[in-house]
């Protein structure tokens, strides 16, 4: 499963559709397996923390993402946690096309 797949479909947003198999392959291989697991339970939790707000996740607002990563901040994570999250918010948005 590429990590493109975990990207919530939304209307508009067919990028990965486009994307060439040796594209996909190569994404695949940027990353390491750990990354992509903990990426995917990022994703996961960001994705909860705005339907939580009743949020869109995807494309997320610039200020929604620093409310996610204030309130990160606040129940206690650490900087390293909370830029591994960021990223993986990055990381599927830029999936997505965005």
């Amino acid at each position: 499963m590429s990590a493109l797949t975990l990207v919530s479909p939304q209307p508009g947003l067919e990028a990965a559709s486009d994307l060439s198999d040796d594209a996909l392959d190569y994404g695949r291989a940027a990353l390491s397996e750990n990354t992509m697991r903990a990426y995917r339970g990022d994703w996961l939790e960001f994705e909860a923390w705005c339907a939580d707000r009743q949020r869109p996740h995807l494309p997320a607002s610039p200020a929604t993402v620093a409310n996610f990563a204030s309130s990160l901040a606040s129940a206690g994570k650490k900087v390293p946690t909370i830029a591994r999250k960021l990223a993986a918010v990055r990381f599927f948005h830029r999936g997505a096309g965005q």
